[in-house]
This record gives C-alpha cells, sequence and structure tokens, in this order.
C-alpha cells in the first residue's frame, strides 16, 4: 500500500503483512475504504483452486491488521480468477479463465443479481515467524580486503536479498554523486506536461539557460543564483527560490495558465499592518515581475482582487481590501 502525498509524491510502499500475503501469487487488489474491505487474487490462501478472488477486512489502524481472507464463492470456477472491478456496489466484472492457455475472459453477470460477500469475518492466526538466526548464518559477511560492500535492495517479493558490489579503492559510487536537477513542469488545470524554458537570477541580473538538463544546485549555489524563473508558452512566468528546488527528486512546477477564470495568487506580495502600503523587497520584485509580463503581454487583461483576515470591522476590513487592491493597479 502507498498514498499519494503530492501531485507526483508516493509514500513509501507498506506491506500488507503475513494475513494477506503468502509464499505464492497475490495479485490485482481491489480496497474498498468505505466498507474496509480488500478484493484480490490469490493462489495459495485456504480454499484456492488455481487462482481465487479472496476477501479481507480491515481490522485496526495499521495496514497490516486484517481478517483472514475468505474466498469469493459466487464468482469462483476451477480456472483461475485473477481480477474484479467494482461497475457499481451491486454489480462487477472479472476474469476468469478455465483452459491451460493462460488467456483469460472478462465475465460478468447476465442479468444483474445480488453479491454474495461475507458478512463476518474471522480473525487472522498469528503470523509464524522463522527463528533467528547468528549474523553469520543468515548472510554472507563482505570481504572487507577485496572492497567488497552488501547492498540491500528493496524487494517487490517481501524477501530479503543480498546484492555484492565490487567497488573500486572504497570511491563513491554513482548513486553518492549528484544528480542533475530533474523538472516536471505541468499545467495545474489539467495535469498535462509542459514544453517549457528557464532563467537564472543571480540578484536583479536574468540570463536564460540553453542547457536546463544539466543544471546542479550546487552549481547553482555557487554562482550566488537565488531564483529560477520558468516559462511557458500561453501561461504566467513561475518563480521559484532556489530552496524550493529538489535534489533528489523532481521539482514540480504548477503553471497557471492565461485564460479567463484564472486565478494567480500574489503570494510574495505583503502589505504594512493594517495599511495598504507595499512592503518589502520581495513585493516590489514580485509585483514588476507581473507588470514586465502584462507590458509582454498587451492582450491580457486582469482582474485585482485584495483581501484582509476577517479580524475587525467587515466594513473598515472591505474598505481595506480595495485599497489594497489599488496599491497593486497603481504599482507600475
Amino acid at each position: 500500500m502507498s498514498e499519494k502525498t503530492g501531485v507526483i509524491d508516493w509514500s513509501m510502499p507498506v506491506n500488507l503483512g503475513s494475513a494477506i500475503n503468502t509464499k505464492g501469487q497475490e495479485m490485482s487488489p481491489y480496497y474498498n475504504p468505505e466498507k474496509q474491505l480488500l478484493y484480490f487474487s490469490s493462489n495459495m490462501h485456504e480454499g484456492a483452486e488455481g487462482k481465487d478472488i479472496f476477501i479481507a477486512k480491515k481490522t485496526g489502524e495499521g495496514w497490516k491488521d486484517w481478517s483472514k481472507p475468505i474466498k469469493w464463492e459466487q464468482i469462483s470456477s476451477r480456472g483461475s480468477e485473477v481480477s474484479v472491478t467494482f461497475i457499481s456496489d451491486a454489480e462487477v466484472v472479472w476474469s476468469s479463465t478455465t483452459n491451460s492457455d493462460g488467456f483469460a475472459d472478462l465475465m460478468t453477470f447476465e442479468t444483474i443479481v445480488p453479491l454474495e460477500t461475507p458478512l463476518e469475518f474471522s480473525p487472522a492466526p498469528p503470523a509464524i515467524l522463522p527463528p533467528k538466526q547468528p549474523i553469520s548464518k543468515a548472510m554472507p559477511v563482505a570481504n572487507t580486503s577485496d572492497s567488497i560492500s552488501p547492498i540491500f535492495p528493496r524487494t517487490a517479493i517481501g524477501k530479503a536479498e543480498i546484492q555484492l558490489s565490487q567497488l573500486e579503492n572504497n570511491k563513491p559510487t554513482a548513486e553518492d554523486k549528484e544528480s542533475p536537477i530533474a523538472w516536471l513542469v505541468i499545467d495545474a488545470k489539467n495535469n498535462k506536461r509542459l514544453d517549457f524554458s528557464i532563467h537564472l537570477k543571480e540578484g536583479e541580473i536574468e540570463k536564460p539557460i540553453n542547457n536546463r538538463d544539466s543544471l546542479y544546485i550546487s552549481n547553482l549555489q555557487s554562482n550566488g543564483v537565488n531564483e529560477v524563473k520558468v516559462m511557458s508558452e500561453g501561461f504566467f512566468p513561475k518563480y521559484l527560490n532556489i530552496n524550493d528546488i529538489k535534489s533528489n527528486d523532481k521539482t514540480v512546477v504548477l503553471m497557471t495558465k492565461v485564460e479567463p477564470g484564472s486565478v494567480l495568487l500574489l503570494d510574495k506580495v505583503n502589505f504594512k499592518r493594517g495599511t495598504s502600503e507595499l512592503e518589502g523587497v520581495e513585493t516590489i520584485s514580485s509585483l514588476t515581475e507581473l507588470a514586465n509580463f502584462l507590458v509582454e503581454n498587451p492582450s491580457v487583461k486582469i482582474r485585482i482582487n485584495g483581501h484582509t483576515d476577517s479580524v475587525g470591522d467587515p466594513g473598515l476590513n472591505k474598505g481595506l481590501s480595495l485599497e489594497r487592491a489599488g496599491s497593486v493597479r497603481d504599482f507600475w
């Protein structure tokens, strides 16, 4: 199980534990979060003939807490059932094969019938852990004289693996070296990937970059780059502080399209408390960049909305909002 934590970011996968996973094959999971039921195919749970669909109920807060899986008899055959898809709460489609060539057909009921799924689930038996072994017996020991070091890759089958890698004179491997910045520039509205270009800002100086795929954070920092400008035709430019750029993962840049209804948040524009007076170097820089964009794109018309917090008199706050919008309008 892995949860989506960002546009392209996912949490570290968690093994669902021995109640679900056997030494055989578990495939094609479907989880219903409302009923906390997990549907999956297995060829080694009790009652399996070939592969069959099993159902287990989540019994705790963790992802290893499950009931004993029960075979879904209603859609089982003497062949193999590998996947199930819910069309609605009352109708399913599943794959099934009754021959030996491995090719399956998609099946459903000719007329909709009530789905006969288990109503009660029994606890899963406790996991049987293998006896502990001394480290010398559990895994091979690296021969330090030959500069061989063990590497433990994450495995998809839930078993420990050891891979030996030859290190030349104990030099850092390729994984230890800094990777170039990886960019993912997408339309924030429909998540489509965009063509883009990049300018680097060193103080007030802005210069284009021809080969954006060879940028390294360490080089940007050593050259005094404090901001990166990302541009795509038909979109408002995006400015990233050097600290917002990732060194070990893709840097995701969400772009706002220049079209009616688009909202661009001026998150670097600040005002002195309780007034409409612009405040801060970032505010001036941000509004200057917006003004330059509008000068370069004279057909673009924008509406400026001002906001305050909810503290204080609503009438006074409304007036302050209008004054702040006016300050932004009158800046250039």
